[in-house]
């Protein structure tokens, strides 16, 4: 069992699959974002299990657009002829990642909260250059 450490934010989102060459599909993952990780798994029960996550992408260097500003998302979409909810990719380094909220309202929390440390990082300059 996990020890109780709240995360940022927590919650499920599709995930778009197959970007090493497999079938493109959206399986619903439980993401958990911390300081510096987004980790995700089976499920929230996994999670809660103490299992180890399916994947984590390192946020020490990234950015995050919405699809509507993603073309290749968008041409992807199409060619799978489904609606994906709300997708956002988190572009980082090595690997970037497309996620789907159910709500568009989820998905600006989902992009607020991964922008944060930027935002404050970008203050934090701006106040050194007055």
């Amino acid at each position: 069992v996990r020890p109780f450490e709240a995360p940022l934010l927590a919650g499920n989102l599709a995930k778009l699959g197959g970007s090493h060459g497999g079938r493109e599909n959206w399986k619903v993952r439980y993401f958990v974002l911390e300081d510096d990780t987004l980790s995700y798994y089976e499920s929230e029960k996994a999670y809660h299990q103490g299992a180890e996550p399916k994947g984590v992408i390192q946020l020490n260097m990234f950015y995050v657009t919405p699809v509507s500003e993603n073309v290749a998302l968008q041409k992807t979409q199409i060619k799978m002829k489904k609606q994906a909810g709300f997708p956002f990719t988190i572009h980082s380094c090595p690997k970037s990642i497309t996620c789907s909220a159910t709500t568009e309202e989820e998905m600006y929390r989902w992009v607020d909260m991964l922008m944060k440390p930027l935002e404050a990082y970008k203050e934090e300059l701006d106040s050194k250059s007055s």
